[in-house]
């Protein structure tokens, strides 16, 4: 009796071991004994000779057969019942012990032979287990193979993927360097050439040479986030070019440090030069011009009063008026009432100004003050200010629209109040990438502490704020501080984050009790939470001794960041010696330091996160670290100890250090327990070791464990403390 199954599709042990089983089951009813074989050009074992030779099985077992016999009532004398049971026993260690996914390659075929054996002896039992034994081994085998297959296939096609993408990859690893098309046409290489290093052979637009840890790859792999960055490059055939794109770290675990880097970049060198033919013409443009540029407004002239202006940049066309359309407006007639919010408009980078329309105009001869513009989600331009102009309201703010800048409706309130005596005022409105809109303003005549607080609200739409006699969100620092009186607001890059940063600055910082802080004067709010939770400090680049509640120092300071996001530019005015107010500006990182800045070596601090406000401890009843509220208590205190240059531990009061993993063990259990304490802020830190970092999970309200993970320059990964 012969019976033959063929597996001629994808071929795997499982597949097999399926048909054979029901080729088995069939005989074995029949009272039959079983011989499984395979036949490769006359040759017999297991499974196809020549698909297991192709795996690194060396087929020595291709002479090897063995029988399942069965007892029967007539025919020939049979083995016993145990041993029936016994081959039972031994087909289902077959089955569970190959059973698993093996493949031998593109077109392999297992042919499967059962035949029937009339002549049965134990002994073929004992010579089965050898060939289930020989099986095991080549199911291993035969995974690695598949692996290996596997790899072979997903290199395939992550190179197909690559090779799709319309930017420049460069994928630099262990593995060694991989560039795909467009970064070969780019580089000027050919289809065979490398380049040693393109980090090395780039430089900043200046051309002056940047330091091997400036370089993108270098940073993306010291901070373990992606790097933007814009730089020159002269290929091999001569050609100046300029390349704008990122370097970003590539992970093999999600606890390992980074095992090389992925660049992707795009030429940029057209655009740049159109941006110098710009520039020049600036250049040029204000050389002829006298040293300021005055909008005349004749309604404005001869003493009759001007305050409070603002100038904007359209970001997209409005009726008539293009992108890039310059808009200027201010408070006119203070002193000649009525007053109205004249809006001028130029369309040659400022040289000239022409007249547009009044967003409003008082109907009494109180007054309307601090005009600021935006466009809506729906593309209309917003004219938002502050309007003392009710009688039922000594201010609030009001916000206005209009289609083409020129005619203007919907005027309605944003932010109120149900006490008459109060004064909303100042507003600044920017939008973040998200398509948040983010408006910050003071309310004054609140009296005690809070007189003329900075509150923030937001809109999804740029239109609708909410009820306006809700207060808004006061932002906060971890510690409490907060600011009063003329906010700005900016939106700033966040190296490795789409999502950005906000900074914000008020006239005067005040600690959480009320009283004059520290850095007053010196000091701006970072959050890159989209304003949510608490706010973080950085230094100011422009520092006003002592401002007060008072029309010139520290007042309504405008701030700019860099196109990085690593900067910032301020403008900031202060009483001069001579007891004129005069304008300064400056900058200065919005990055802290970037090194152990203010770290003294034994210094013992809480360490505050600035994303959930609680301070770092041993969770109850673990090794782990985790987060509660912030108090007195020793827990709560950790000691700087400094290890190296750079390095330090993060000592408990029972001797345990603070570990790499996040876990909380004695301080000689091992390695991994140094990190890098890295300055971001005025007191700030990042713990760091091996690109990763120290992370707060959670909110105020709702804190959630401490991991250690990729550092992202977020706020989540920010810790205060007072180590100096």
């Amino acid at each position: 009796m012969d019976s033959a199954v063929a597996v001629n599709e994808a071929p795997t042990v499982e597949r097999a071991l399926a048909a054979l089983t029901e080729a088995a089951q069939t005989l074995l009813d029949a009272d039959g004994s079983l011989a499984i074989v395979w036949e490769d050009g006359g040759e017999v074992g297991i499974v196809r000779a020549g698909a297991g030779k192709a795996a690194g099985f060396d087929g020595e077992i291709v002479k090897r057969t063995w029988a399942l016999p069965t007892s029967t009532e007539s025919g020939p004398p049979g083995p016993s019942v145990l041993e029936n049971e016994r081959s039972a026993a031994m087909l289902a260690r077959i089955a569970s012990r190959v059973i698993v996914p093996l493949s031998f390659g593109p077109g392999a075929t297992v042919t499967l032979h059962a035949a029937w054996f009339e002549q049965q002896t134990p002994e073929r039992l004992a010579e089965a287990e050898t060939v289930l034994e020989t099986l095991g081994k080549l199911t291993q085998v035969g995974a690695r193979a598949e692996q290996e297959v596997a790899r072979t296939r997903e290199q395939a096609r992550l190179d197909a993927v690559i090779e799709s993408v319309g930017e420049a990859v460069w994928i630099e690893t262990k593995d060694g360097t991989k560039l795909n098309g467009a970064a070969r046409a780019l580089l000027g290489l050919g289809e065979e050439e490398t380049t040693d290093d393109l980090d090395t052979e780039i430089r900043e637009l200046d051309d002056t040479p940047i330091a091997p840890d400036q370089r993108p790859r270098a940073r993306a792999l010291a901070s373990g986030t992606t790097v933007p960055f814009v730089h020159k490059r002269t290929r091999p055939d001569g050609a100046e070019c300029v390349f704008q794109g990122s370097a970003a770290p590539v992970y093999a675990g999600s606890h390992d440090g980074p095992v090389g880097t992925v660049v992707t970049f795009r030429d940029v060198t057209e655009e740049y030069n159109r941006s110098l033919l710009t520039e020049r013409f600036l250049e040029l443009l204000f050389e002829a011009l006298p040293l300021a540029v005055a909008v005349a407004d004749p309604e404005s002239a001869d003493g009759q009063g001007l305050c409070c202006a603002t100038l904007y940049e359209l970001p997209r066309a409005v009726g008539d008026l293009p992108a890039g359309t310059l808009l200027w407006s201010a408070s006119v007639g203070a002193s000649d009432r009525p007053m109205s919010l004249r809006i001028w408009h130029s369309d040659d980078l400022g040289r000239t100004w022409s007249y547009l329309s009044s967003c409003a105009d008082a109907v009494n001869t109180r007054g309307l003050w601090e005009p600021e513009f935006s466009i809506a989600a729906d593309g209309r331009l917003v004219c938002h200010y502050a309007d003392e102009t009710d009688p039922a309201q000594n201010q609030k703010l009001m916000e206005v629209r209009s289609v083409d800048g020129v005619h203007w409706t919907d005027r309605r309130a944003t932010v109120t109040s149900d006490d008459s005596r109060h004064r909303p005022g100042m507003p600044i409105v920017r939008k973040l990438p998200n398509g948040t809109y983010f408006m910050t303003y003071e309310i004054c005549a609140l009296g005690g502490q809070y007189d003329c607080a900075v509150f923030y609200r937001t809109s999804r739409d740029g239109w609708n704020w909410g009820d306006p006699k809700d207060r808004g969100v006061q932002p906060r620092t971890a510690d409490g501080k907060y600011f009063t009186h003329t906010p700005t607001i900016a939106w700033s890059a966040n190296e490795g984050d789409r999502g950005g940063k906000l900074l914000l600055i008020g006239q005067i910082l005040q600690n959480a009790d009320g009283s004059v802080a520290d850095g007053n004067g010196r000091t701006i709010f970072v959050n890159t939470e989209n304003g949510a939770g608490p706010w973080y400090e950085i230094a100011a680049p422009v520092e006003v001794p002592n401002p007060y509640n008072n029309f010139c120092p520290n007042y309504s300071s405008p701030l700019l960041p860099s196109e990085d996001g690593r900067k910032v530019l301020e403008i900031a005015s202060a009483w001069a010696p001579d007891g004129e107010c005069k304008a300064y500006f400056d900058t200065g990182s919005s990055i802290g330091t970037g090194d152990d800045a203010g770290v003294r070596d034994g210094a013992t601090s809480p360490l505050t996160s600035a994303a959930t406000a609680r301070c770092l401890m041993t969770a109850a009843g673990t090794d782990r670290a985790g987060q509660e509220t912030c108090d007195t208590s020793a827990v709560q205190h950790w000691q700087i100890d400094k290890l190296s240059e750079g390095s330090y531990a993060v000592r408990a009061g029972d001797n345990s250090c603070l570990k790499i993993d996040g876990r909380v063990e004695p301080c000689d259990s091992g390695a991994g327990a140094t990190w890098n304490l890295v300055n971001v802020g005025v007191g700030y830190y990042r713990l760091k070791a091996d690109g990763r970092c120290l992370t707060a999970h959670g909110s105020t309200t709702h804190p959630g464990p401490i991991t250690v993970l990729a550092c992202d320059n977020n706020q989540h990964q920010t810790w205060k403390a007072s180590l100096s």
